[in-house]
Protein backbone atom coordinates (compact mmCIF):
# COMPACT_ATOMS: atom_id res chain seq x y z
CA UNK A 1 0.00 0.00 0.00
CA UNK A 2 1.14 3.48 -0.78
CA UNK A 3 1.06 6.15 1.94
CA UNK A 4 -2.12 5.79 4.07
CA UNK A 5 -4.60 8.27 4.38
CA UNK A 6 -4.90 7.41 8.06
CA UNK A 7 -3.32 6.30 10.57
CA UNK A 8 -5.52 4.36 13.43
CA UNK A 9 -3.56 4.28 16.62
CA UNK A 10 -5.12 1.28 19.29
CA UNK A 11 -3.54 1.03 22.31
CA UNK A 12 -4.26 -2.60 23.97
CA UNK A 13 -4.29 -2.98 27.71
CA UNK A 14 -6.30 -5.82 28.76
CA UNK A 15 -9.36 -5.32 26.57
CA UNK A 16 -10.29 -9.12 25.50
CA UNK A 17 -13.83 -8.45 25.97
CA UNK A 18 -14.10 -5.70 23.82
CA UNK A 19 -11.15 -6.08 21.34
CA UNK A 20 -13.01 -8.06 18.70
CA UNK A 21 -15.50 -5.58 18.26
CA UNK A 22 -13.16 -2.37 18.39
CA UNK A 23 -11.34 -3.98 15.45
CA UNK A 24 -14.43 -4.95 13.59
CA UNK A 25 -15.47 -1.29 13.58
CA UNK A 26 -12.13 0.01 12.25
CA UNK A 27 -11.18 -2.57 9.78
CA UNK A 28 -14.78 -2.56 8.33
CA UNK A 29 -14.40 1.04 7.75
CA UNK A 30 -15.06 2.29 3.90
CA UNK A 31 -12.03 4.18 3.74
CA UNK A 32 -9.35 0.91 2.64
CA UNK A 33 -6.54 3.44 2.84
CA UNK A 34 -5.52 2.89 5.72
CA UNK A 35 -3.19 1.45 8.39
CA UNK A 36 -4.02 0.31 12.10
CA UNK A 37 -1.50 0.17 14.64
CA UNK A 38 -2.45 -2.00 17.56
CA UNK A 39 0.85 -0.98 20.28
CA UNK A 40 -0.03 -4.25 23.07
CA UNK A 41 1.17 -2.80 26.22
CA UNK A 42 1.70 -5.92 27.81
CA UNK A 43 -1.28 -7.11 27.92
CA UNK A 44 -1.56 -10.32 30.52
CA UNK A 45 -5.29 -11.35 29.17
CA UNK A 46 -6.15 -13.02 25.80
CA UNK A 47 -5.54 -9.48 23.43
CA UNK A 48 -2.30 -10.81 22.45
CA UNK A 49 -3.95 -13.92 20.68
CA UNK A 50 -7.06 -11.61 19.41
CA UNK A 51 -4.54 -9.27 18.07
CA UNK A 52 -2.58 -11.92 15.85
CA UNK A 53 -5.81 -13.60 14.46
CA UNK A 54 -6.76 -9.88 13.30
CA UNK A 55 -3.52 -9.00 12.04
CA UNK A 56 -3.39 -13.09 9.85
CA UNK A 57 -6.68 -11.75 8.69
CA UNK A 58 -5.84 -7.99 7.15
CA UNK A 59 -2.37 -7.05 6.22
CA UNK A 60 -3.31 -3.17 7.28
CA UNK A 61 -3.05 -4.09 10.97
CA UNK A 62 0.65 -4.43 12.68
CA UNK A 63 1.12 -5.42 16.46
CA UNK A 64 3.59 -3.40 18.15
CA UNK A 65 4.25 -5.53 21.53
CA UNK A 66 5.51 -3.38 24.38
CA UNK A 67 6.08 -3.65 28.27
CA UNK A 68 3.36 -2.01 30.30
CA UNK A 69 4.23 1.75 30.34
CA UNK A 70 0.58 3.47 30.49
CA UNK A 71 -1.58 4.88 27.26
CA UNK A 72 0.67 7.67 26.96
CA UNK A 73 4.11 6.05 25.82
CA UNK A 74 1.71 3.30 23.79
CA UNK A 75 -0.02 6.52 22.07
CA UNK A 76 3.51 8.17 21.41
CA UNK A 77 4.77 4.99 20.18
CA UNK A 78 1.92 4.34 17.52
CA UNK A 79 2.82 8.47 16.50
CA UNK A 80 6.21 7.46 15.63
CA UNK A 81 5.36 4.54 14.14
CA UNK A 82 2.74 6.18 12.06
CA UNK A 83 2.72 6.37 8.24
CA UNK A 84 -0.69 8.24 7.19
CA UNK A 85 -1.34 11.38 6.14
CA UNK A 86 -3.26 11.76 9.01
CA UNK A 87 -3.71 9.92 12.01
CA UNK A 88 -6.64 9.46 14.90
CA UNK A 89 -7.07 7.46 18.36
CA UNK A 90 -8.98 4.44 19.14
CA UNK A 91 -9.23 2.78 22.27
CA UNK A 92 -9.58 -0.90 22.28
CA UNK A 93 -12.69 -0.69 24.51
CA UNK A 94 -14.35 1.81 21.95
CA UNK A 95 -15.56 1.71 18.69
CA UNK A 96 -15.50 3.77 15.85
CA UNK A 97 -18.67 4.48 13.88
CA UNK A 98 -19.66 3.49 9.93
CA UNK A 99 -17.94 5.50 7.99
CA UNK A 100 -15.57 7.69 10.50
CA UNK A 101 -12.44 7.48 8.61
CA UNK A 102 -13.73 8.92 5.01
CA UNK A 103 -15.28 11.68 7.17
CA UNK A 104 -12.61 12.57 8.96
CA UNK A 105 -10.22 12.64 5.94
CA UNK A 106 -12.26 14.30 3.22
CA UNK A 107 -13.01 17.23 5.90
CA UNK A 108 -9.36 17.38 7.03
CA UNK A 109 -7.31 16.83 3.75
CA UNK A 110 -8.57 19.87 1.35
CA UNK A 111 -7.06 22.11 3.16
CA UNK A 112 -4.16 20.60 4.91
CA UNK A 113 -6.29 21.20 8.53
CA UNK A 114 -3.64 20.44 11.48
CA UNK A 115 -6.58 19.12 13.13
CA UNK A 116 -10.31 18.41 13.29
CA UNK A 117 -12.18 17.66 15.39
CA UNK A 118 -15.64 15.66 15.61
CA UNK A 119 -18.28 14.79 18.29
CA UNK A 120 -19.07 10.90 19.75
CA UNK A 121 -21.82 9.44 20.81
CA UNK A 122 -21.73 7.56 24.77
CA UNK A 123 -22.35 3.37 25.11
CA UNK A 124 -23.22 2.61 28.68
CA UNK A 125 -22.47 -1.28 29.56
CA UNK A 126 -22.20 -0.67 33.39
CA UNK A 127 -20.33 2.43 33.89
CA UNK A 128 -21.87 5.58 35.23
CA UNK A 129 -25.33 7.26 33.36
CA UNK A 130 -24.40 10.29 32.34
CA UNK A 131 -27.03 12.39 30.72
CA UNK A 132 -30.15 9.64 31.64
CA UNK A 133 -28.72 7.99 29.33
CA UNK A 134 -28.40 9.51 26.28
CA UNK A 135 -25.99 8.12 23.74
CA UNK A 136 -25.89 11.99 22.62
CA UNK A 137 -25.25 13.75 26.27
CA UNK A 138 -21.88 15.04 25.71
CA UNK A 139 -22.33 16.01 21.48
CA UNK A 140 -21.50 19.49 20.81
CA UNK A 141 -24.59 22.01 21.19
CA UNK A 142 -23.40 23.30 17.46
CA UNK A 143 -21.60 23.28 14.83
CA UNK A 144 -18.55 25.30 15.24
CA UNK A 145 -18.42 26.84 11.43
CA UNK A 146 -15.30 28.63 9.72
CA UNK A 147 -11.77 28.17 9.50
CA UNK A 148 -10.22 29.16 12.82
CA UNK A 149 -6.81 29.20 14.55
CA UNK A 150 -6.68 26.44 17.28
CA UNK A 151 -6.63 29.20 19.99
CA UNK A 152 -9.99 30.46 18.68
CA UNK A 153 -11.68 26.61 18.59
CA UNK A 154 -10.50 27.01 22.35
CA UNK A 155 -11.89 30.09 23.10
CA UNK A 156 -15.01 29.37 21.49
CA UNK A 157 -15.71 26.17 22.53
CA UNK A 158 -14.65 26.58 26.21
CA UNK A 159 -17.03 29.90 26.39
CA UNK A 160 -19.86 27.61 24.92
CA UNK A 161 -19.44 24.57 27.01
CA UNK A 162 -18.18 22.73 23.91
CA UNK A 163 -15.00 22.09 24.80
CA UNK A 164 -13.67 18.38 25.04
CA UNK A 165 -10.39 17.62 25.59
CA UNK A 166 -10.67 13.94 24.30
CA UNK A 167 -7.65 12.33 22.35
CA UNK A 168 -9.61 10.35 20.32
CA UNK A 169 -12.06 12.89 19.68
CA UNK A 170 -10.07 14.39 17.17
CA UNK A 171 -7.61 14.00 13.55
CA UNK A 172 -3.87 15.26 13.45
CA UNK A 173 -2.58 15.62 10.45
CA UNK A 174 1.20 13.64 11.21
CA UNK A 175 3.45 16.64 9.27
CA UNK A 176 1.98 19.00 12.40
CA UNK A 177 2.71 16.50 14.83
CA UNK A 178 6.01 16.35 13.22
CA UNK A 179 7.02 19.54 12.98
CA UNK A 180 6.41 20.61 16.39
CA UNK A 181 7.25 17.78 18.11
CA UNK A 182 4.14 17.39 20.34
CA UNK A 183 3.52 14.24 21.93
CA UNK A 184 1.64 12.77 25.32
CA UNK A 185 3.41 13.57 28.20
CA UNK A 186 4.63 10.04 29.57
CA UNK A 187 3.53 8.59 33.41
CA UNK A 188 0.26 10.83 33.63
CA UNK A 189 -3.51 9.32 34.06
CA UNK A 190 -5.34 12.38 32.53
CA UNK A 191 -2.88 12.90 29.20
CA UNK A 192 -5.79 14.05 27.23
CA UNK A 193 -5.66 17.40 28.67
CA UNK A 194 -2.72 18.78 28.17
CA UNK A 195 -2.53 16.70 24.97
CA UNK A 196 -5.59 18.66 23.47
CA UNK A 197 -5.02 21.88 24.62
CA UNK A 198 -1.78 22.27 24.04
CA UNK A 199 -2.50 20.78 20.13
CA UNK A 200 -5.13 23.13 19.74
CA UNK A 201 -2.31 25.88 21.21
CA UNK A 202 -0.25 24.87 18.34
CA UNK A 203 -2.92 24.66 15.66
CA UNK A 204 -2.91 27.19 12.72
CA UNK A 205 -6.10 25.50 10.62
CA UNK A 206 -8.66 23.73 12.49
CA UNK A 207 -12.24 22.75 11.44
CA UNK A 208 -15.02 21.17 13.37
CA UNK A 209 -17.23 18.40 12.34
CA UNK A 210 -20.48 18.31 14.25
CA UNK A 211 -21.21 14.84 13.59
CA UNK A 212 -20.29 11.64 15.48
CA UNK A 213 -17.72 9.65 14.76
CA UNK A 214 -16.73 7.87 17.68
CA UNK A 215 -18.30 5.69 20.13
CA UNK A 216 -16.93 6.07 23.95
CA UNK A 217 -18.20 2.77 26.14
CA UNK A 218 -18.56 3.81 29.61
CA UNK A 219 -17.75 0.44 31.76
CA UNK A 220 -16.69 -0.22 35.12
CA UNK A 221 -13.02 -0.24 35.32
CA UNK A 222 -12.26 2.04 32.74
CA UNK A 223 -9.13 4.29 33.73
CA UNK A 224 -12.08 7.17 33.87
CA UNK A 225 -14.23 5.18 35.81
CA UNK A 226 -11.73 3.74 38.12
CA UNK A 227 -11.04 4.75 42.33
CA UNK A 228 -8.97 7.72 42.94
CA UNK A 229 -5.32 7.37 43.68
CA UNK A 230 -2.06 9.16 44.21
CA UNK A 231 -1.11 8.38 40.75
CA UNK A 232 -4.55 10.97 39.76
CA UNK A 233 -3.83 13.18 42.00
CA UNK A 234 -0.19 13.42 40.66
CA UNK A 235 -1.67 14.17 37.23
CA UNK A 236 -4.16 16.68 38.15
CA UNK A 237 -1.45 18.70 39.85
CA UNK A 238 0.95 18.36 36.83
CA UNK A 239 -2.25 19.94 34.55
CA UNK A 240 -2.67 22.83 37.21
CA UNK A 241 0.75 23.75 37.19
CA UNK A 242 0.98 23.66 33.08
CA UNK A 243 -1.67 25.32 33.19
CA UNK A 244 -0.91 28.47 35.18
CA UNK A 245 2.46 28.49 33.21
CA UNK A 246 0.12 29.10 30.10
CA UNK A 247 -2.21 31.64 31.30
CA UNK A 248 0.70 33.78 31.95
CA UNK A 249 2.34 33.59 28.66
CA UNK A 250 2.84 36.67 27.00
CA UNK A 251 2.21 34.09 23.51
CA UNK A 252 -1.35 33.91 23.91
CA UNK A 253 -4.03 36.20 23.53
CA UNK A 254 -6.28 37.20 26.58
CA UNK A 255 -9.19 35.59 25.94
CA UNK A 256 -6.79 32.18 25.86
CA UNK A 257 -5.17 32.96 28.94
CA UNK A 258 -8.78 33.93 30.66
CA UNK A 259 -10.05 30.70 29.61
CA UNK A 260 -6.95 28.37 30.33
CA UNK A 261 -6.97 30.28 33.84
CA UNK A 262 -10.66 29.59 34.89
CA UNK A 263 -10.16 26.20 33.39
CA UNK A 264 -7.29 25.84 36.05
CA UNK A 265 -9.45 27.57 38.51
CA UNK A 266 -12.45 25.07 38.11
CA UNK A 267 -9.68 21.93 38.49
CA UNK A 268 -8.76 23.44 41.49
CA UNK A 269 -11.37 23.57 43.35
CA UNK A 270 -12.60 20.24 41.77
CA UNK A 271 -9.63 18.41 42.87
CA UNK A 272 -9.90 19.97 46.75
CA UNK A 273 -13.30 19.02 47.01
CA UNK A 274 -13.09 15.77 45.78
CA UNK A 275 -9.27 15.02 47.54
CA UNK A 276 -10.42 16.52 50.88
CA UNK A 277 -11.87 13.41 52.21
CA UNK A 278 -9.78 10.74 50.72
CA UNK A 279 -6.21 11.58 51.23
CA UNK A 280 -4.84 9.70 54.24
CA UNK A 281 -4.70 11.38 57.98
CA UNK A 282 -6.50 14.31 56.20
CA UNK A 283 -10.40 15.25 57.90
CA UNK A 284 -12.96 16.64 55.08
Amino acid sequence: MDQPRISVIIPVYNTAKYLAACLDSALNQSLQEAEFLCINDGSTDGSPEILAKYAQKDSRLRVLTKENEGLSVARNLGIAEARGEYLCFLDSDDLIQPGALQAMYEAASPEQLDLLVFDFDLLHDGGPEIGGGRPDAWRRKRHHDGLKSGEAMYVEMLREGDYRCMAWGQCLRRAFLQETGHRFVPGMVHEDELFTLNALLLAQKVRHLHRSLYVYRLRQGSIMNSPYSFAKLSSRIKILLDEAKLALSPELSQDTRECIAAVAQDLLQNTLKIYAGWLPGRKS
